[in-house]
């Protein structure tokens, strides 16, 4: 390998941490053959409930190659979410990575600067910027990236920072330093799977989102069962349970990143209050914010799941 190549990874890994960014490293851009497969079964039995979005691209979801051409690496970063501040006690319950406003865009827009700044060192590269909405296996990527390990509950897990931060990925034609995947140190640990009070982990490393509340919460579009219902503990916006569980986000460093901040009134209002929020309250609170990912009425659906029972 070149000291050319060591110096522009060094670089681009310098400026990712200069803007905020509280992980990053590089994998190779190449098909995920061991993923591809995976996600194929997953798929066939259905796993995926009614996000169809998931069967779409499936080629491009599972080779980053065929997202851009010429592509050699794959530039992951991660952003620390987790903040200390809690909702008041039995206030309908919101997951920790919607406290703030929009991480798409908070990360959008520190990889376009990241892009820039890649132009600057390396006029002639080619680069693609991936938050979300982009088909590829982000978890896939970071992990092969060194950012973490993917826990029993499928979500990836730092040392550091726990479970509770956000992907991004630049796909590059530049060629760069790979860096080599973590060890998996979930060992004996059982304690997400068992947490889950749907039984949708239903075994390590196996997510069977149709029982997920966050799924039921945000994806789900229709009636929800009654047997599911019962078993919400209070979530109206995705679900946090099978992380808090997790050993690993018990003693992890609180974001710096402002963005993130909690909003007061998910800090402040209590179940009476979110009740009775009209639709313009909803747009006003939620304005920057991924709670509008579903629509006012949807909301309020969840929450009289959270009051009747």
């Amino acid at each position: 390998m070149s000291e050319d190549i060591e110096k522009i990874s060094l670089a681009i890994k310098q400026e990712a941490h200069k803007l905020g960014f509280s992980l990053c490293g590089i994998c190779k851009a190449e098909e995920f053959s061991f993923e591809k497969k995976y996600m194929q079964e997953w798929l066939k039995i259905g796993s995926h409930g009614s996000m169809q979005y998931l069967e779409n691209n499936f080629e491009k979801r599972t080779n980053p190659t065929l997202l851009l051409e010429n592509a050699k690496s794959i530039i992951v970063v991660g952003l620390n979410y987790n903040t200390l501040n809690n909702q008041p006690e039995n206030s309908p319950k919101i997951s920790k990575y919607a406290y703030g406003n929009d991480y798409h865009t908070v990360i959008r827009d520190k990889l376009f600067s990241l892009c820039e700044t890649i132009k600057t060192i390396k006029s002639d590269s080619v680069n693609k910027i991936c938050v979300d909405t982009v088909p590829i296996l982000e978890k896939a990527a970071s992990q092969r990236a060194g950012l973490g390990w993917i826990g029993k509950h499928t979500c990836l897990i730092n040392k550091k920072f726990g479970s509770f931060f956000f992907l991004g990925e630049i796909i590059s034609t530049l060629e760069l330093k790979y860096d080599k995947p973590i060890n998996n140190y979930c060992g004996s640990c059982n304690k997400c799977v068992e947490s889950c009070p749907t039984g949708a982990i239903t075994s390590p490393y196996q997510l069977d989102a149709r029982k997920c509340i966050s799924y039921q919460t945000i994806e789900n579009k229709e009636q929800i069962t009654e047997n599911l219902k019962q078993k919400f503990d209070g979530w109206v916006f995705g679900c946090d349970i099978c992380q808090n569980a997790c050993p690993w986000n018990k003693k992890i460093t609180e974001t710096t990143e402002k963005e993130f901040a909690i909003k007061s009134e998910i800090q402040n209002y209590n179940a009476e209050q979110w009740q009775s929020i009209t639709k313009q309250d909803f747009k006003r609170i939620f304005k920057n914010s991924a709670v509008n990912r579903i629509k006012f009425e949807h909301w309020k659906r969840n929450i009289e799941i959270k009051r009747v029972i």
